[in-house]
């Protein structure tokens, strides 16, 4: 039922879907938890008109009481509060994300890395700190090299894109283009072109700060 709400909302008639879907939320009905993340995905799209970070937040420290240990609901958490603007609350969670992970809490796992260092360096970029943002979009990309013989993590080839951005806001252009080059001759299989091929032709700016958390 809750794919089938979210079909209505991507390709229907968004508004009733979304009427649906707290109503699963707040009855219990069907998966009120699948529902509530969904909902909140849709409030933290900063391209949606359905934006509603303030709603997120609350949501999602909701979902975080209820889980602890949950890595989803804590990145969901994390996303919610960069989309508020709650860029130091962000990077607090975004730290202790990554102490879990380095302690090796259960469910925390190493897979985790390229992501939470990513998010890391999106929090940093938007506090304007950048040296620190491509430090950790730097780590983020160096996990490919973990292991060669996979695919590279999705999060980990962003991170050479972020990089990339970062260091066109410094004015080191052709940094920046080798990094997207590098990012783009990985198999896309996340729709990175279309991105990186716009940023090969025209640098990235500070108006296009701060960006979405998450990889498009």
């Amino acid at each position: 039922m809750i794919k089938l709400l979210s079909k209505l909302v991507v390709s229907g008639d968004a508004a009733k879907g979304i009427e649906y879907l707290r109503m699963c939320k707040e009855k219990g009905y069907f998966n009120s938890t699948a529902a509530e993340l969904l909902l909140i995905e849709i409030f933290t799209d900063p391209d949606s008109r359905f934006k509603d970070p303030g709603t997120a937040v609350k949501w999602s420290a909701e979902l975080r009481k209820a889980y602890p240990l949950h890595p989803q609901m804590h990145f969901v958490q994390i996303v919610s509060l960069y989309e508020a603007g709650q860029y130091e609350e962000a990077g607090k969670e975004a730290l202790e994300y990554l102490k879990r992970v380095d302690d090796g809490v259960p469910a925390y796992r190493r897979r985790y890395l390229p992501r939470i260092l990513s998010a890391l360096g999106s929090i940093r970029l938007a506090e304007n700190r950048k040296e620190e943002a491509q430090e950790y979009f730097r780590r983020a990309a160096g996990t490919i090299k973990d292991d060669t013989s996979v695919h590279p993590a999705r999060w980990a080839v962003w991170a050479l894109v972020r990089q990339g951005n970062v260091s066109d806001l410094k004015g080191q252009r052709p940094q920046a283009l080798a990094l997207y080059k590098e990012a783009r001759a990985y198999h896309d299989e996340w729709g990175f072109v279309e991105f990186i091929d716009r940023y090969l032709k025209k640098p990235f700016s500070e108006k296009e700060l701060p960006g979405p958390l998450p990889p498009p």
